[in-house]
């Protein structure tokens, strides 16, 4: 029992009583032996309460041998590992690794523990089911008496909710709350890198300030609720039309910020605030109600507009204004002479979708002429704007519009039937022409069904395929060079002549040249203008000349408007022109005329002889 000792401290004793009896059986003393046993008792409760402790404590511990293998594991080591006990024993620790650290990694901490006998530290595990989760670990060795490792232990506690935490506290202090997006921290960093990479690419970048035009409004009289659930959505549709490479950012209330990169063109500016417009123009379904949202979008341009961060949002936050002070859900610049390109842009689209409803597009045709042979090879259509107001409006003014809004698919295809109806016509008359050519747009070509419009047109018009050539632009052909020889190849396989338009003015690869089903090259106006006096240009032109004859190419050029480039071309080799000197591009009545009594047409070609 418990005793005091003479320093007053408490002692446990135990006494064991011996009885000692004589030959005959009867008693004749008693010894008591008295054992000091405190500290066997506090070893007892010790192990009573690691018992208790390993049993019931919630982080997991793993009690291995001195030879790493593992000997007991208590039950939130089965709850968090999902091993069970069976599963583990005589196994080593090793077991629940996952390949989130490199073997350098465990390593090091072995070298811990062998040199100062534990380790502590973030470590991820493995469950059995193969999913890996992230752990606070403590691993130390137990030794005897003697400093000899008996046991080592693990004890880890699952910390997955408090990385979800952190993650989560991380991504608000870069996002905005309520849509997800990157707020304005998030936003300066982003147009850094976008600045960064624009100067190293030699690029430019636009962003697009939005402001929500009747949110305030909505927000205030329906309720925060709903306003909300605008802003949610506004943000969904956003992203919608942005590129991986785009950010789509919320400044705060109503005001969004999209970093569309690279800006090609200010066409192509023009197209995105347009886009951003169109997907706003569809009201929003919230609690029943149809709630109508406009965007007033201000554009700056990198590095047209400013050099840093705060100067370029300041400057689309200030074109934004003025999109509102003209009428709200539109688009300005914050370059005025930007915003009078975009208004023309707009104007002219809207021209031209009318133009098509009133029949204003017409062909002219301008023939093409073998100077050897002195007669007509074949005529080009050439796609003509009449409008009754603005006059005559350029295809170099037109032809980009109709490419970016997608009327180039409907205006092409108009012309290559308008085309195969002529040329039907003049074999009807008997005129003897090789083909009739027509430029197609790079859009129109990559479609998939451009092919098979075609064939059905030369079916339709009992059209053979040579008497059909249609010209394509060297960029078009290599900005996709495998779609191109596809394409190209089954167009060949109708006996459809193909052209190189404008060939020297891209980045031909001689490689895939060799490789195109294509019958003819078109030498550039821009290389004839200057010849024969400008000696680079004659250069040029040779060069071409020589290799469409070692390709076996017909070689065909254009803008010929002089008599000396004539001679020029027909002693190299070149005998295929159009120009003014022969013929300005004129109606089909005039045409017809001209085919029909050639000899003033030809006239120019009879002194190259």
């Amino acid at each position: 029992g418990p005793s005091l000792r003479d320093d007053g401290s408490l002692v446990l004793l135990k006494t064991d009583w011996n009885y000692r009896y004589n030959t005959k059986g009867e008693l004749n003393g008693i010894v008591a032996v008295v054992t000091d046993i405190t500290e066997q008792k506090q070893n007892e409760n010790k192990l009573r309460q690691a018992a208790t402790v390993f049993s019931s404590t919630t982080d997991a511990v793993i009690i291995a041998d001195s030879d790493c293998n593992i000997i007991a594991v208590n039950e939130a080591f089965i709850n968090i590992s999902q091993y069970t006990e069976a599963d583990v024993i005589s196994k080593n620790p090793r077991i629940l690794q996952s390949d989130r650290h490199p073997d350098e990694f465990y390593k090091n901490i072995w070298n811990s523990i062998q040199t100062r006998g534990h380790w502590n530290g973030e470590i991820w595990n493995l469950k059995k089911n193969g999913e890996t989760y992230p752990t606070w670990s403590r691993v130390s060795t137990v030794t005897d008496d003697k400093n000899i490792i008996t046991n080592y232990v693990l004890i880890f506690s699952d910390i997955t909710k408090i990385k979800q935490s952190e993650e989560h506290l991380k991504f608000l202090a870069h996002h905005d709350d309520l849509t997800q997006l990157p707020n304005r921290t998030s936003l300066d960093f982003k147009l850094e890198q976008s600045i960064h990479r624009a100067n190293r690419q030699q690029q430019k970048f636009a962003i697009f300030f939005i402001d929500l035009d009747q949110f305030k409004h909505i927000n205030d009289s329906l309720g925060h609720v709903i306003g909300d659930n605008i802003l949610i959505k506004a943000s969904q549709r956003l992203t919608s039309i942005a590129r991986n490479e785009d950010t789509v950012s919320r400044l705060g209330g109503d005001e969004f910020v999209l970093i569309i990169e690279p800006i090609d063109t200010i066409h192509h500016s023009m197209s995105v605030a347009e886009r951003i417009i169109q997907i706003f123009s569809t009201a929003f379904e919230i609690e029943d109600l149809q709630l109508h949202v406009t965007p007033s979008i201000g554009i700056a341009l990198y590095p047209d507009n400013g050099d840093n961060p705060e100067e370029l949002l300041k400057n689309a936050d200030a074109a934004m204004y003025r999109a509102k002070q003209n009428g709200r859900n539109n688009y300005a610049y914050y370059s005025e002479e930007l915003t009078e390109k975009a208004t023309q842009r707009i104007k002219y689209e809207n021209m031209l979708r009318k133009a098509l409803e009133l029949n204003q597009l017409s062909l002219h045709y301008q023939p093409q002429i073998d100077i050897k042979q002195k007669k007509i090879h074949g005529i080009e259509a050439l796609l003509r704007w009449q409008h009754p107001d603005e006059g005559m409006i350029p295809p170099s003014v037109f032809i980009p519009i109709a490419e970016e809004s997608g009327l180039i698919c409907t205006i092409g295809q108009w012309v290559l039937k308008q085309s195969c109806q002529l040329m039907k016509k003049l074999i009807s008359e008997g005129i003897d022409i090789d083909h009739i050519s027509v430029n197609v747009s790079g859009i129109q070509f990559i479609r998939g069904q451009f092919v098979d419009y075609v064939s059905e047109l030369l079916k339709t018009h009992e059209l053979k395929g040579p008497q059909l050539e249609l010209e394509i632009t060297e960029s078009v052909i290599m900005n996709d060079k495998i779609k191109s020889i596809e394409s190209l190849t089954l167009l060949g396989k109708l006996g459809i002549s193909l052209s190189i338009d404008d060939f020297g003015t891209g980045y031909s690869s001689l490689s895939y040249l060799k490789k195109l089903p294509v019958n003819c090259i078109k030498i550039d106006r821009s290389f004839i203008h200057d010849i024969p006096e400008d000696k680079d240009d004659e250069s040029i032109v040779k060069s071409i000349i020589a290799l469409g004859q070692s390709l076996n190419l017909k070689v065909i050029a254009e803008g010929v408007e002089q008599e000396s480039q004539v001679v020029f071309l027909q002693n190299e080799g070149c005998n295929l022109v159009q120009g003014f000197l022969f013929s300005k591009p004129v109606t089909e009545n005039e045409l017809l005329k001209l085919l029909k009594q050639p000899q003033e047409l030809l006239s120019p070609a009879k002194s190259y002889s």
